[in-house]
């Protein structure tokens, strides 16, 4: 990974676990990856030479920069959609500071309806990581 987008990731990471920590109600939190499962998709998007990862549950973009930079490797792109208008405008903005924005495609956008209307077998990787309780209805 480049200076750049691993710069954004620290500081992204930084930022959350000051803001998270005197939260008793998760909503509010950007609820991130960690470092460690981020970097395994990664490695995973890498492995398989992914290049179409579609991602329900963007936050603030911590993750899709993972994937967007091994997606720059693969000759790929993401596609990652959010619930929340002002996480899709955070996510833009640090996908561009990371200078990957344009590996990634954010969509402001409901997850299930994104998954329905998604073609079988038209991307590699289907990454969830939206509220846990709608994954067994997607």
């Amino acid at each position: 990974m480049d200076d750049q987008p691993a710069r954004v990731l620290d500081d992204l990471y930084q930022e959350g676990r000051a803001h998270d920590g005197p939260l008793a109600d998760r909503l509010p939190r950007p609820r991130d990856m960690t470092p460690d499962a981020a970097r395994l998709i990664s490695t995973l998007i890498r492995a398989r030479r992914a290049t179409s990862v579609l991602e329900i549950g963007t936050s603030n973009g911590y993750s899709a920069i993972w994937f967007a930079d091994a997606l720059r490797d693969t000759g790929g792109r993401l596609t990652t959609v959010d619930t929340d208008a002002a996480r899709v405008t955070a996510a833009l903005a640090n996908l561009e500071r990371a200078g990957v924005r344009g590996y990634a495609g954010v969509r402001h956008a409901d997850g299930a309806e994104t998954l329905a209307g998604t073609p079988d077998a038209s991307v590699d990787l289907v990454v969830l990581d939206a509220e846990r309780p709608a994954y067994a209805g997607y």
